[in-house]
């Protein structure tokens, strides 16, 4: 995987309850993205490679390896494992069922309301 390849979420279950939080928003399941940039794992540290994608931004800050105690700056991001590579972009957009198609947007009708939901949240804390 490298930047700029076309991926597709196949796993927008069991999100760490800070992503909510740290994330601009989630990907969604049978979604398509752009990858903006690989992130290699980090022995210790991060065990897996990882991806950030284009559209959606996380917090930056300072992580600390359990293992060495070496600190790292780096924005969240996601696993890769949660995406697929689409090797066909035109067969992908082109090849989706009606029901596919009604799931996608019922389920970016529940991210943003879970999204203004939080931000809501967030304020109330802010007051």
């Amino acid at each position: 995987m490298e930047k700029g390849t076309w991926v597709v979420c196949i796993n927008d279950s069991n999100w760490d309850p800070e992503a909510y939080i740290t994330m601009s928003h989630l990907p969604v399941k049978n979604e398509l993205y752009q990858v903006r940039e690989v992130v290699p794992a980090i022995p210790g540290f991060i065990e897996t490679d990882g991806i950030k994608l284009e559209g959606i931004y996380g917090k930056e800050r300072y992580f600390t390896s359990k293992k060495n105690g070496k600190k790292y700056w780096m924005e969240y991001h996601f696993y890769a494992e949660r995406f697929r590579i689409v090797d066909d972009l035109w067969n992908f957009l082109t090849d989706k069922s009606d029901v596919e198609e009604k799931a996608i947007v019922v389920r970016k009708k529940q991210q943003e309301l879970l999204n203004s939901l939080v931000n809501i949240g967030s304020e109330d804390l802010k007051q």
